[in-house]
């Protein structure tokens, strides 16, 4: 079973080993804390500073140098990312947190004069191009410095305001003090203020009140082209100078780019690591821990905590547990479609076995294609060769569905369109015959198909339910699935009899036909009273697990009537999920009549026999191309959702509580402890 069993683990510990134990934690990965209280004792808290400043710190240079931490699809698609792999060994946790502020001090010594060189030269820069702006405004009306040097018993003061500061500058300076202005853009103004210099200490309130731009006049008598040609050399010297900084840190950022993103990984996840210990209860020289741990490592988990704290042992009984779901690597890529309904309860089957062998099944089953299960086979490689993390569990998932469109496509003896090139043989599935068109027997045989590999999956939904109910003692789910459960396969077989009848209800319940081995008129009468005991146990399912439960006061017209709801939905809902299931032989008919229609133009002749086998071989890629693009997804999109909108809702509640591990491994860092 993929849900892992589980058993609550307390620990008993002195101060002085605590740090032992936290290694010994984050070392062992598998230990869910029990958060009874958030209380933490001096050590978690100096590691959660500290690692907080390092992380933050880390990404602030890696902001700085423009690195990325995080990679997208596109990213390993364009080939902007190599993956590489930093493992790392320490002696213990503190010993990790010391190296860390060891690298983090080593990088910020090579790296920060750099970043501090080129935020200084941009510095100097914005300012020499804002003030040579400045200056070519006020020769714009036509005043010259030389001329502001004469006016010695006066305060001169130049300033950029907009339309509306203006108005409220000239209410602010005294009357007697000199303001001219002149528009030299869209609501950019040059101000000139003369005035006594009494007055300098106050206007320089007011300007500073106002956070109005100042233009310094030289103290040298220079010529204000004199001054704009000054600062245009001034500002090639910067730019120089800020292209040969950028040059040192862009190759400084290549040669350290993945050790900075390894470091930061490394403290981003040690960080979550401490967060995760909270004690459950302090006391003056000990600590006590709670948690749970996977039965089956009860053994290991003694021989590496005995030496450091008293442990205590006892089984599960909450009912809100944590889930540890565990999977084989193909299969726990489909935890990704799992997860998106949410992962299964403590008491619930993971269904994500059963959800590896029908997606697959499904997928294939609508896109039978050899050539394009081959196009996703080769996309599912290149991820998870090329890529880390989920993306790399992605790349399992597409490598299983493609596998199960290839096998499809033998099936189908289909290739792009064609029979499969260099082997000749009878398609199982005759869908399509080539130069012909579509086979009438192939069309009915994949509908009649797409029903019965439906009714399956929904029984085998309706099962789980079944067994879910066994194990969380849950009566309600138990008794409503025997009642579908018997509803549902009798009205199968009365349907299936019924066809074989070709509909005729009098003929059905009367003739001697023998239909799996029972004459037809007691067939169809034993199937007509289980289904009805089937909707009669569905109407009474919730007054019935009530009164098992032992309650008191029931309901009973308010459950009645629930149940009343429950048969007429239970009729109509599986009558549709059934009949859902016919997209599975309605995509694969698409896909082939469009296969059918592109490989029409292999008759296309233009005229010259060149020409023509150019344009057929690019509308063939092309085509293809298109249509593996469209299809792909759009079966994809539909085997989700029969798994999600048919299949899950009569079993599946998705809500349990992930078991929250330690985690020492990120996208391209690994940690180990050397645990004595």
């Amino acid at each position: 079973m993929p849900v892992e069993k589980l058993i609550k683990a307390t620990l008993l510990t002195d101060r002085h080993r605590f740090d032992s134990v936290i290694t010994k934690l984050i070392d062992f990965k598998l230990f869910h804390t029990i958060e009874v209280g958030q209380d933490r004792i001096e050590n978690t808290e100096e590691y959660i500073q500290t690692l907080s400043r390092i992380s933050a710190e880390i990404e602030n240079l890696a902001n700085e140098l423009g690195i990325k931490r995080e990679f997208g699809v596109m990213d390993y698609l364009t080939n902007k990312v190599q993956v590489k792999t930093y493992s790392y060994e320490f002696k213990d946790f503190r010993e990790l947190v010391e190296e860390l502020k060891k690298k983090i001090g080593e990088l910020q010594t090579n790296l920060y004069p750099l970043i501090e060189s080129r935020r200084k030269f941009n510095k100097e820069l914005n300012e020499a191009l804002n003030y040579k702006q400045n200056l070519e405004f006020i020769s714009k009306i036509g005043i010259d410095f030389e001329t502001i040097k004469y006016l010695k018993r006066f305060f001169v003061l130049f300033v950029v305001v907009n339309s509306k500061i203006l108005l409220e500058l000239k209410r602010s300076l005294p009357e007697d003090v000199l303001l001219i202005s002149e528009k030299v853009k869209e609501d950019v103004n040059i101000a000139l203020i003369l005035s006594k210099t009494e007055y300098a200490e106050k206007i320089s309130r007011i300007i500073g009140g106002l956070e109005l731009i100042q233009i310094k006049v030289p103290e040298e008598k220079i010529s204000i082209n004199e001054e704009i040609e000054r600062l245009e050399k001034k500002i090639r010297e910067l730019r120089q100078k800020i292209t040969e900084v950028e040059l040192k840190i862009s190759y400084e950022s290549k040669m350290r780019y993945y050790d900075i993103i390894s470091l930061y990984e490394l403290a981003s996840l040690q960080y979550l690591n401490i967060l995760n210990i909270k004690i459950s209860r302090p006391l003056k020289n000990f600590v006590i821990l709670e948690g749970y741990i996977p039965k089956r490592y009860k053994n290991d988990f003694e021989k590496i905590f005995s030496n450091d704290c008293f442990l205590e042992f006892e089984d599960v009984k909450e009912k809100d547990a944590p889930t540890l779901i565990v999977n084989k690597p193909i299969i726990k890529s489909f935890e990704n479609i799992t997860y998106m309904q949410g992962p299964a309860n403590y008491h619930e089957i993971d269904p994500t076995p059963f959800v590896f062998f029908f997606f697959t099944l499904f997928y294939g089953f609508m896109y039978a294609d050899l050539g394009g299960g081959l196009l996703i086979i080769a996309l599912g490689l290149f991820f998870y060769l090329r890529s880390a993390g989920n993306l790399r569990q992605w790349g399992i998932l597409l490598v299983s569905i493609g596998c199960a469109s290839a096998i499809f496509g033998i099936l189908h003896n289909e290739f792009f369109g064609f029979p499969i090139p260099f082997v000749h043989y009878q398609p199982v599935i005759e869908l399509v015959k080539h130069g012909e068109g579509l086979n009438p027997e192939g069309l009915t045989f994949v509908l009649q198909i797409s029903i019965i590999i439906g009714i399956v999956h929904l029984i085998l939904g309706i099962l789980l339910r079944l067994i879910n109910g066994i194990i969380a003692s849950n009566k309600e789910d138990l008794i409503l699935a025997i009642a579908y459960l018997t509803f549902y396969i009798s009205g199968v077989f009365l349907l299936y009899g019924l066809w074989v009848f070709g509909m005729n209800i009098g003929a059905y319940s009367s003739s001697q036909q023998v239909i799996l081995g029972i004459p037809a008129y007691l067939y169809s009468k034993i199937f007509s009273v289980s289904a009805l005991i089937g909707l009669i146990l569905i109407l009474l399912a919730r007054y019935i697990a009530k009164k098992l439960e032992g309650e008191e006061h029931i309901e009973t017209k308010e459950l009645l009537g629930e149940g009343a709801m429950e048969v007429f939905d239970s009729i109509t809902r599986l009558l549709s999920n059934t009949i859902s299931y016919l997209r599975l032989a309605i995509l694969v008919i698409v896909h082939s009549v469009f296969l059918l229609y592109l490989g029409s133009v292999v008759n296309l002749y233009l005229g010259n026999p060149i020409i023509t086998t150019i344009v057929v071989g690019i509308a063939l890629v092309l085509g293809n191309l298109g249509i593996a693009l469209l299809e792909g997804f759009v079966v994809f999109i539909q085997a989700l959702r029969l798994h999600l909108y048919e299949w899950f809702t009569k079993f599946y509640y998705g809500e349990g509580k992930p078991f929250r591990t330690f985690n020492n491994e990120g996208l391209i860092t690994k940690v180990k402890f050397k645990i004595r």
